[in-house]
């Protein structure tokens, strides 16, 4: 079931047996190198077909090598993975922010534990929202990633300091 989304291409495939789904992306960035993203989830409960709670159980996107630093200073945030030159810096109040062609990125400081960062299209659309919570220890942070329709999806990672 392929769906087309602003220089997207998704396919989701269900196995004969209906207990496993391959979520495939190939992401076409404006100015950027086509990269793809593969996610493989078991089904947990519900059927047939697409509809049901599903597990990932693998991930894996090609551009994604590097390392994601998240720094607070003051009443910004400056977001820098190691595969990319500078960082994106934004202020903790939600306060839009210019990210590659024709996207924002907006980040809200929700307690003193919690940020939320929402990615929107250029027409203004929800692309995706992150949740990184620190857990009071210092030691680990969740991420739980909510992509809505056409392709809708819920990750959850737990990171821990090494």
């Amino acid at each position: 079931m392929p769906i087309a989304n602003s220089g997207e291409t998704s396919r989701m495939t269900l196995s004969v047996a209906g207990k496993t789904l391959t979520r495939k992306v190939e992401v076409s960035p404006a100015g950027g190198s086509p990269f793809t993203i593969t996610q493989t989830s078991k089904r947990v409960s519900g059927g047939p077909g697409f509809a049901g709670v599903w597990k990932i159980t693998h991930f894996d996107e090609s551009q994604d090598t590097g390392i994601l630093t998240i720094e607070v200073t003051g009443d910004s945030v400056a977001l820098k993975e190691t595969d990319n030159d500078k960082p994106i810096v934004c202020k903790l109040d939600g306060t839009p922010s210019k990210f590659g062609e024709g996207r924002t990125i907006s980040v809200k400081e929700d307690g003193s534990h919690t940020l939320k960062v929402t990615y929107r299209g250029d027409d203004g659309k929800l692309q995706r929202e992150n949740t990184f919570v620190l857990s009071p220890n210092g030691k680990t942070v969740k991420e739980t990633d909510v992509t809505p329709a056409p392709s809708p999806s819920t990750m959850s990672m737990l990171f821990h300091k090494s």
